[in-house]
């Protein structure tokens, strides 16, 4: 069996483009690294191809048995990844391609969100809540490395729609939906109705107040020792597990 060596193969060079979201929306793929998510990633999603560490080789065949996969040199897979430490696979799994549809039940929109490590949060917590369907309205791309390993698979188990303000519109409008937004109604003393869509905005400046003019209404947590706001991964988490929790 080959093994890559060169950081000029041709797979290897792809492999580190996907760091790049020009890369990414031209190829239609992103990057898988690790065992954990790639262990995870379910047959609705597909590997291009996986890279193996030669010394991982056998610890990693379950995973690679029956697929198109490379062995390659340690130093040439830590040139490909995009972590510090990798753990010796990588692999190109194919975006999927989603038309905006309605939600099913619970649903969150993000607003300008920026940071790719708060997207990759919140779509972990948003899975883990039931809250599946994700729309995201000029954010950061939930497809980066960084976002893919902030969501801890959740990436995989998510419906992520990239959408525009008509199509924001048509599910603030048709939907029960709340901004969080410090100069809303209490949510611990807010009567929501069963199903809800939450709307998350920029880390620097809340929901912008085009889209929340189109929200039924606005939700706040009540700080203490003075304290002004709470990061959005972590607000955006508290509201949907209290409201899961309370309807259940």
């Amino acid at each position: 069996m080959d093994i890559i060596s060169s950081n000029s193969n041709k797979y290897v060079r792809l492999l580190k483009s996907l760091s790049d979201k020009k890369s990414r929306d031209e190829s239609g793929l992103f990057l898988a690294e690790g065992e954990r998510l790639i262990k995870d990633m379910p047959s609705d999603f597909s590997a291009e191809f996986y890279l193996v560490a030669q010394n991982k080789l056998d610890e990693f065949s379950y995973l690679t048995a029956g697929k198109k996969f490379f062995v390659a040199t340690e130093s040439v897979i830590k040139y490909a990844c995009n972590t510090v430490t990798p753990s010796g696979i990588v692999a190109a799994v194919k975006k999927p391609r989603r038309t905006f549809e309605l939600p099913r039940s619970n649903a969150l929109l993000l607003d300008s969100l920026q940071d790719s490590g708060n997207v990759g949060t919140i779509i972990r917590t948003a899975v883990s809540c039931g809250f599946s369907d994700i729309y995201l309205f000029c954010c950061a791309d939930p497809f980066s490395p960084k976002a893919v390993r902030a969501s801890m698979s959740g990436i995989f188990k998510a419906r992520v729609y990239d959408v525009n303000y008509e199509e924001c519109k048509t599910l603030l409008t048709v939907t029960d939906s709340y901004a969080l937004d410090m100069d809303g109604e209490n949510l611990f003393k807010a009567n929501l109705p069963a199903r809800v869509t939450f709307v998350a905005g920029s880390e620097a400046h809340g929901v912008s107040d085009d889209i929340k003019s189109l929200c039924k209404g606005s939700v706040s947590l009540p700080m203490g020792n003075n304290m002004e706001s709470l990061n959005v991964a972590v607000a955006t988490g508290v509201a949907m597990y209290y409201t899961v929790n309370t309807n259940n």
